[in-house]
């Protein structure tokens, strides 16, 4: 089988490990080519998977339609059978290649967006439009399916729930849990709020707790507007460039905490699960279907400062909590969050949608050679 994956970033992500883990599973089993952007730290990793020759650069997070032509063009040109998009920019331009090609076309959301921005309430106005060509629809995890029926109800008889996963770990080092040395992955934007750290740390301050610190590690962080305010108010904060070895990041680490608004699944915490670390997270979308709160992690109310510190204190009032949640954490790893089962199950959705198309095809050239008939006409 011939799969093009078609996403839009190939910078540090959840969604570009997706896809690596997804190229990964597959080769050499099946034939993966690759559309993404050419300047990432992703786009080497894919190389070095399926080879650089099966690689297509694409645009950073747009929609280009002589793009939409070269891909429709390349899955002519190598019989290509399945296309995957993810994300919204990637999304977008798999399902308009599919269209033109012919082809079907399997589309992962990974989170979804509310909408806000002209180009989200855009993109909603379009998605009617792009459900005529999206064979599948996957959601990396059920809070994501709720969302995505609710703001798009067409897709109620196309999607299916299959969770993200998590690679085994390579070190096989595990974290010692401190709740005072804190660690976050994020990017500078509004789905991961990562300012929401400095008054979480304001609020450790003025309960008392001065020995803690936290390093963010990713794009756009140093230079943000609201951490030179970090650095003037003396917060024990350290803004880093993203990283290339975040397991070594972990497990020299003692807490993980996200802040994100929303998500799909995210990786990171199933990453912090496998390394040790005892979680602290927001209870939105996607931070609620990996963590189970006080039993995995802790989760407080999306925004509430006060509360995110409130758990970090009780982390460090109550170790053997602390420890309980980590070892439940761990084994939720191992038995939900296994990679080949996720891989399995992404295949078995490439094999569902080529052998409908398949059967569709058999159906419409039975149905022109029955129109086409001169016996057609005495009927």
């Amino acid at each position: 089988m011939r799969v093009l994956q078609v996403t839009g970033r190939s910078d540090h992500g959840g969604g570009p490990e997706h896809v690596l883990q997804l190229a990964q599973g597959l080769v050499p089993g099946e034939e993966v080519w690759i559309a993404c952007p050419r300047h990432g730290v992703y786009w080497n990793r894919f190389a070095a998977v399926i080879g650089a020759e099966r690689l297509v650069a694409i645009p950073h997070r747009r929609v280009d339609m002589m793009m939409v032509t070269r891909l429709t063009d390349l899955i002519a040109e190598h019989a290509i059978e399945v296309i995957h998009g993810h994300g919204v920019a990637g999304g977008i331009v798999a399902r308009l290649v599919a269209a033109r090609a012919h082809i079907p076309c399997v589309h992962t959301f990974h989170g979804v967006p509310p909408a806000g921005s002209w180009k989200r309430r855009l993109y909603r106005w379009i998605e009617p439009y792009l459900v005529r060509s999206t064979s599948l629809a996957i959601a990396v995890s059920r809070s994501e399916a709720d969302e995505v029926l609710a703001a798009y109800p067409w897709y109620q008889d196309r999607l299916v729930v299959i969770e993200n996963a998590v690679a085994p770990s390579v070190s096989g080092k595990q974290a010692t849990p401190d709740p005072s040395r804190l660690v976050m992955f994020a990017r500078n934007n509004r789905q991961k709020y990562p300012e929401l750290v400095m008054p979480i740390l304001a609020a450790l301050a003025h309960a008392g707790w001065q020995g803690h610190g936290i390093d963010l590690y990713g794009e756009g962080l140093a230079e943000a507007g609201w951490y030179r305010a970090v650095q003037a108010a003396g917060l024990p904060m350290r803004c880093l460039p993203p990283t290339n070895q975040p397991e070594a990041v972990l497990v020299a680490a003692g807490t993980y905490v996200s802040t994100a608004r929303w998500e799909g699944m995210p990786l990171a915490l199933l990453e912090a699960f496998r390394s040790g670390l005892p979680v602290v997270a927001s209870d939105v979308a996607g931070n609620r279907d990996v963590v189970t709160h006080e039993v995995t992690g802790l989760l407080f109310p999306d925004g509430d400062a006060a509360a995110a510190a409130r758990c970090l204190i009780r982390l460090r009032d109550d170790p053997a909590l602390m420890h309980m949640m980590v070892a439940n954490a761990r084994r939720e790893c191992v038995e939900r969050f296994g990679l080949s089962a996720m891989v399995g199950r992404v295949r078995g959705c490439y094999l569902r949608v080529k052998a409908r198309q398949a059967a569709d095809d058999e159906r419409g050239n039975r149905v022109t050679e029955r129109v086409d008939s001169p016996l057609a006409e005495n009927h």
